[in-house]
């Protein structure tokens, strides 16, 4: 058999060629003549717009600056004649603080003298400002500072003994110094506003001649940078400043300009080579080559080439020595050559009128039934790929292309409803098991720290040496606090009863605030607002604090460049149909924020934005617990300027004071009847025998559930109470009791475990209800729970 293989051809390109591709290429010779024709014309109007440019921002750089050094001599001079002198702190502070409200640019102006003392004035931004004062009286050093709002009026006043900062050993007292002029450092980033700026100073001198101190002047030069973003250069050039070494000091998006300085948090400009803006670096690289000297003091022009695209350069210096900076700018050569581009277009349009319309009906044509195609072929590979998510939107005027378009999407949307479920069934598969891990460590966890409570507090009712105590009373502390650990495993496994009590929401959000900043990024600042008025609700701790944790989570996520994660508590009315009274608890972050879509998706569970980094778990869990509290929760969110949470939670009409003193008449019950105890664990039996007898009644005790049937089956006398573990080696503690109601008929029992009672119920091991003591315990709450037990009829 002879197969013969036939040569596939484009459906486009057969619907393209003939009479609109011979008018194309009538067209094509017509646009090449003009364009090269007019293309000098175009070149020499780019160099006349970068050298406007040029001359426009050095002057604009130079009136920003000059500023700065107008004051450090006005202030010199001013100190020289003891108009203004350090013998007077402030006077001097008054008159730094009329020069930052005249010179917004000023970040901080100061001076520092050859004894050491120091006035300095620092803006705050919108707090206002900041004031620190060194004085040397007869040898004693005190440092001062103030804060003060935007119209001076003094807010706070400090000082700080452990503070050692020295002006003399600064580098702008000693460079003025050793020059003996005015001088300006190099530029760098202002360590409190982390703000690109640079730094003047000028040496100020006695009327005998003699060094008295020198006075200084930071400046920020953001404001360049503010200044390069609202030039028009073409339509896609770029103006940028650099330093003698290539540090980048200007450019149009000023965020890209510093960054962190290795591990340490200290924040300092990029160089040029590491801006994110390869055709920058491409304009600087070739004018390496050119073997360009800054201190020729003349403009350089010339093109350079960057991938596909041909561009044009200009580098300028600022011509004055205390500013060896140059200013660079390029403009692409499609930028500026566009007119010439519509002009021939307008050419084209009037002399081939017919061949454009035979282009156009060409082209519709072919669009109409390849672009179709084109889309379910993408679709089918997309498919194949595992890509099932991206519905398939066809629009056509063939009943063919439309018939085969429904049937590709009917099959791509069954196999994206198998994927989701499939997915679904892992996360959940994971999440349960993650829960059981968690479950058994919390057991293991409450056996150990039972012994140690309890003994702890053993300890503590006896003790009477106060050193000794304090050591005991931190063990008990530390052992609590790992025991409220342990509940919140527990929580997370959701094998943890639900403990509601009244809690003042400010005290909660204030004892988590410590986790909440061990948790959250340092370039993230946390605000905490409590609410005037003490939000009494009645809820579970522990849930709460998840609620405020993956909230608090969420938010360091959305914020990847650092923020501001705000915490707020009020008590506020609500109104039809929720009237009533409820706390108002906000979180609120200044990232990137949702859209619409996002917003209406986020409580759902194993939905998620961060892709394979995210189960989507968090916020049904947030959107759960508050739902079990009685309470309702709100989102507000927009694409860039962050997302506030808004959870009302029922104001409780029982005060927390009630519920202290209906526990405190509970605590500290005491008997006589006779309990056995049995527990597998030693330390765990021993501490409980040592509490039941502390309170008096008899005890027997077994290391298992075997040993515990032989003692009852040999006791002769009543045995009151059976308090076991549920959990044993060869007898649980349910089949022990089972059995020990046919030896003693009237005996209660009392289960105890590091489990939950809901999670021990749930396998079936004790029955829902049954009296249970969960590990670790307290002496009165296990005095307690036995006499509860006892006196039940």
């Amino acid at each position: 058999m002879i197969t013969v293989v036939i040569k596939k051809i484009s459906i486009r390109r057969i619907l393209i060629l003939g009479m609109p591709g011979l008018v194309m290429g009538i067209i094509s010779l017509i646009i090449l003549s003009t364009y090269f024709s007019s293309k000098p014309v175009f070149t020499d109007h780019a160099h006349e717009i970068m050298n406007n440019i040029s001359s426009y921002t050095i002057d604009k750089s130079r009136s920003h600056l000059n500023p700065a050094r107008d004051a450090a001599l006005l202030t010199s001079g001013l100190a020289v004649n003891k108009i203004v002198t350090s013998s007077d702190k402030n006077g001097m502070e008054n008159y730094f603080y009329e020069q930052l409200m005249v010179n917004t640019q000023f970040s901080s102006i100061y001076y520092g003298t050859v004894e050491g003392e120091f006035v300095m004035v620092s803006r705050r931004g919108d707090e206002g400002f900041l004031t620190k004062i060194i004085t040397i009286t007869e040898g004693i050093r005190q440092v001062q500072f103030k804060k003060t709002d935007l119209l001076f009026n003094e807010q706070n006043q400090y000082y700080d003994p452990e503070d050692t900062y020295d002006p003399r050993e600064r580098p702008w007292f000693k460079d003025a110094i050793e020059k003996k002029k005015l001088i300006w450092t190099n530029p760098y980033v202002f360590f409190t506003s982390r703000n690109p700026g640079i730094t003047t100073a000028s040496p100020v001198y006695n009327l005998n001649q003699s060094l008295h101190g020198v006075v200084g002047v930071d400046i920020e030069i953001s404001e360049l940078s503010d200044f390069l973003s609202t030039l028009s250069i073409g339509k896609s050039g770029k103006a940028f400043i650099l330093d003698q070494n290539g540090q980048v000091l200007a450019y149009p998006d000023k965020d890209k300009i510093t960054h962190l300085a290795g591990e340490s948090d200290s924040v300092s400009l990029v160089s040029i080579a590491d801006l994110d803006d390869s055709v920058s670096l491409a304009a600087y690289n070739t004018l390496q080559t050119l073997d360009y000297k800054l201190d020729e003091n003349k403009e350089l022009f010339f093109t350079f080439k960057y991938g596909n695209e041909t561009y044009h350069a200009m580098f300028a210096p600022f011509k004055a020595s205390y500013w060896p900076w140059l200013l660079g700018i390029y403009i692409p050569e499609n930028d500026y050559l566009g007119l010439l581009k519509k002009n021939r277009t307008y050419t084209v349009l009037i002399s081939f009128s017919l061949g454009l319309i035979t282009i156009l009906i060409g082209f519709f044509i072919t669009r109409s039934i390849v672009r179709p195609l084109e889309i379910l072929q993408k679709a089918a590979k997309e498919v194949g790929s595992g890509k099932l998510n991206s519905p398939i939107e066809v629009q056509t005027y063939y009943r063919e292309l439309d018939e085969t378009a429904r049937i590709f999407e009917k099959m791509r949307f069954g196999l994206e409803e198998k994927a989701k479920i499939e997915e679904q069934l892992q996360q959940t598969q994971k999440v349960e098991s993650i829960g059981r891990l968690a479950g058994g460590v919390a057991h293991d966890l409450n056996n150990l720290l039972t012994p140690i409570l309890g003994y702890s507090e053993i300890l503590l009712n006896k003790m009477t040496d106060e050193p000794q105590t304090s050591h005991v009373r931190q063990i008990f502390k530390a052992g609590s606090k790992a025991k409220d650990l342990v509940q919140q495993l527990l929580a997370f496994s959701r094998k943890q009863n639900l403990d509601y009590k009244p809690l003042d929401l400010n005290k909660i959000i204030r004892n988590f605030e410590k986790l909440i900043e061990r948790t959250i990024r340092e370039d993230i600042v946390i605000e905490i607002n409590e609410s005037p008025i003490p939000p009494v609700i009645m809820a579970d701790p522990g849930q709460i604090e998840q609620v405020v944790l993956n909230l608090s989570v969420n938010a360091q996520d959305a914020m990847a460049d650092g923020g501001v994660l705000t915490i707020e508590i009020s008590v506020v009315e609500m109104d039809d149909p929720d009237s009533g009274t409820y706390a108002l608890l906000a979180i609120s972050d200044t990232g990137c924020g949702m859209d619409r879509e996002v917003q209406n998706k986020i409580f759902e569970p194993f939905f998620s934005t961060k892709g394979d980094f995210g189960i989507g778990l968090g916020l049904a869990t947030v959107y759960g617990i508050v739902n079990q509290h009685k309470g309702m929760i709100h989102v507000y969110s927009e694409l860039d300027r962050g997302t506030t949470f808004k959870i009302y939670l029922p104001i409780s009409k029982e005060t927390i004071s009630e519920t202290k003193r209906k526990r405190e008449i509970k605590i500290n019950k005491k008997g006589s009847e006779t309990i056995l105890v049995a527990e597998d664990n030693e330390q765990v039996k021993d501490l409980t025998v040592a509490i039941i007898k502390s309170l008096g009644y008899k005890v027997l005790s077994a290391d298992n559930g075997s040993e515990a049937l032989s003692i009852l089956s040999e006791y002769d006398e009543p045995v009151h109470l059976l308090l076991t573990d549920v959990i044993m080696p060869g007898i649980n503690g349910k089949d022990l009791f089972s059995r020990a109601k046919l030896i003693h008929k009237d005996l209660k029992v009392l289960f105890m475990s590091g489990y939950a009672a809901t999670a021990i119920a749930h396998h079936n091991v004790i029955e829902t209800g049954a009296q249970f003591i969960q590990k670790p315990f307290s002496t009165g709450s296990l005095a307690q729970k036995i006499r509860e037990v006892l006196d039940k009829g």
